[in-house]
This record gives C-alpha cells, sequence and structure tokens, in this order.
C-alpha cells in the first residue's frame, strides 16, 4: 500500500549511494542477523535474503516491543519511535511548529468542526480538510471559493476530494 513512497525514499538513497530496501518485523531471523527483504530492482520488488541493516528508517505500526527492543540492538533506528505518534498526529505536529519554530511559515491548522469550517471559509480563499492520521493524501479535501465570472458554475464553493485509492 506504500509502494510509491518506499519507491521515493529507495530512489533517494541510491542518489546517495546508499542501499536500501523493505521489510517487516515478520521478514527478520535474529539469530542469524539476516533479513529476507524486498529489493526494488528494476522497478519491480524482488525478495532477497541479507544482513540485518546498520540503519533503520523505522516506518512499521502497531509491532510488538520485545521485536522494537531487539531491532535497536542490533541496528540505529532513526526516526525515532518515541516520536511515533507524535508525527502521525497532524495537529499536534501543527501546533508544535507553529508555536514553538520561529520563522517557519506553516499553514493556519485547526481542529475540524463546523464552526471551526465556516470560520475558516470566512478567511482563508481556500481550505484543505486533511484526516489527522491519513497516510499519502487519501481522504484530503479542499474547498475553494468559487470565483470564477462563468454562469454556467453553480454555488459558492468548489469542492475536490482526492480520488486516489489504497490499491497502489
Amino acid at each position: 500500500e506504500q509502494n510509491e513512497a518506499f519507491k521515493t525514499i529507495i530512489a533517494h538513497a541510491e542518489h546517495y549511494g546508499l542501499q536500501c530496501f523493505v521489510f517487516s518485523e515478520n521478514d527478520v531471523d535474529f539469530d542469524s542477523k539476516k533479513v529476507s527483504a524486498n529489493f526494488l530492482v528494476e522497478n519491480s520488488w524482488q525478495r532477497i535474503e541479507t544482513e540485518l541493516p546498520h540503519v533503520i528508517y523505522y516506518r512499521a505500526n502497531n509491532v510488538d516491543e520485545s521485536v522494537i527492543k531487539k531491532l535497536q540492538g542490533n541496528s540505529k533506528l532513526i526516526n525515532p519511535i518515541e516520536l511515533e505518534e507524535f508525527s502521525k498526529d497532524k495537529l499536534k505536529f501543527a501546533e508544535v511548529i507553529e508555536y514553538k519554530q520561529d520563522g517557519i511559515r506553516h499553514p493556519h491548522t485547526i481542529d475540524y468542526n463546523i464552526e471551526n469550517l465556516r470560520k475558516m471559509l470566512h478567511d482563508h480563499n481556500t481550505v484543505i480538510l486533511k484526516p489527522n492520521r491519513g497516510l499519502q493524501g487519501i481522504g484530503v479535501i479542499e474547498i475553494s471559493k468559487n470565483n470564477t465570472a462563468d454562469n454556467q458554475s453553480k454555488g459558492d464553493y468548489i469542492i475536490k476530494f482526492n480520488n486516489r485509492n489504497t490499491d497502489n
């Protein structure tokens, strides 16, 4: 389901001369320190057994704590697990960036309710509604004021739905 995201990460890694592959906790044999991983070879996924990597870009969800400790004992994890819940909660993330980081331009972000939506539509030409724990843009809705002079257009707003599906 995250196929395109993984391909992008792998392309960036290759640009810097790094070998990058994808695996889950079920693919790891901690006794032999090997992993049956998915490598992207000429735009096709291939399963190859390899050594457990020295560095892991941690992107998993709901992994058993004992597995996480074993991974931490064998590899350096980046994208710290301690930040997992924070990084997934877009509203918490926006609040920290907006209020604690001077000079970083961040869109006005507030929790959704109908009154907040009305206020945002009054204050802005375009409003983006994002699921708080969304993935890859699925469920994003854009609402824009209809400023067209075209008499054929009906309504005060133009609503665009992200029509991506999860069948990647």
